[in-house]
């Protein structure tokens, strides 16, 4: 199961270079809204219009239907987008950049809209962070669904974080929320409470959400060598960024040098090492 998890995980850093995104979620601000020579549609409908002109343009034809109770029916998503807050030119520019993204919310317009209000709701994600999400990751999210994602993220809330906190996360660590379902989650964190306090677990999350793709047993193994053999508290630990990520070897072969060089001794309780070596 792990090699799964860090498999799919390897998969959505690759999809974030092969699309030029970042682990920050595009939104409204990061984006260019200018659409040269057109104007902004007046009503869902025509943005629809305007969306599907734009990719018969780039060579994808699409053909909307004559009803108007069809149209409307099919421009739904978009006016939930509007009458969100999403910025008109950026849902005009997000749809014609991603001919599949129109063809997803025709086809499964009941999990999209639940999906969508899931992450903006449980995630505290804007309207249009939320759009970015699903343009981004709208195969995993339909394999999710809407009800895990409300698990997922109720596990992580359940640790006392607020729901800025939880936007914060998701923004800056997508993967959590798509490779971690809820029962590991519960499971990884309450471990983690044997070595950190409620307050301090909630500092965790918030610093370093990368800890929830960790492997608990390499975790613990880290935790116990910094702990017994280095002299760090768990309050002290917080401030080191690399020790998630680094492997206990490599944690071990840093310690290991900054004792033969003098540079780290085991502390005293009155001076603490980690004023002098912030991170191993």
């Amino acid at each position: 199961m792990q090699s799964t998890m860090r498999a799919a995980v390897v998969r959505l850093r690759l999809l974030h270079r092969a699309v030029g995104r970042c682990p920050q979620r595009p939104c409204s601000s990061t984006v260019d809204n200018r659409v040269t020579g057109a104007q902004q549609p007046s009503s869902p409908v025509d943005l629809l219009r305007q969306i599907v002109a734009n990719l018969a343009n780039a060579g994808h034809k699409m053909v909307l239907p004559e009803s108007s109770e069809a149209l409307e029916q099919l421009a739904r998503p978009l006016s939930d987008l509007l009458a969100s807050g999403a910025p008109v030119l950026f849902v005009q520019k997000t749809f014609s950049s991603n001919p599949a993204l129109l063809k997803l919310t025709a086809k499964h317009t009941t999990q999209w809209t639940a999906l969508m209000t899931m992450l903006m709701s449980s995630c505290a994600l804007k309207a249009d962070e939320a759009l970015g999400m699903m343009n981004a990751y709208s195969d995993v999210l339909l394999q999710i669904g809407a009800e895990e994602i409300g698990r997922r993220t109720e596990a992580i809330l359940s640790n006392g974080l607020s729901s800025s906190n939880m936007r914060s996360l998701i923004l800056s660590c997508p993967e959590v929320l798509l490779t971690r379902d809820a029962s590991s989650i519960v499971h990884l964190c309450e471990s983690l409470r044997g070595f950190f306090s409620n307050s301090l677990m909630k500092q965790l999350l918030v610093s370093h959400p990368q800890v929830l793709l960790s492997n608990l047993e390499e975790l613990q193994l880290k935790y116990e060598y910094v702990f017994f053999h280095m002299g760090i508290e768990s309050t002290e630990l917080l401030k080191c960024k690399e020790w998630i990520t680094l492997t206990l070897d490599e944690i071990m072969e840093r310690h290991q040098f900054l004792v033969r060089t003098g540079v780290y001794i085991y502390p005293d309780p009155k001076k603490p090492q980690l004023e002098q070596v912030e991170c191993v």
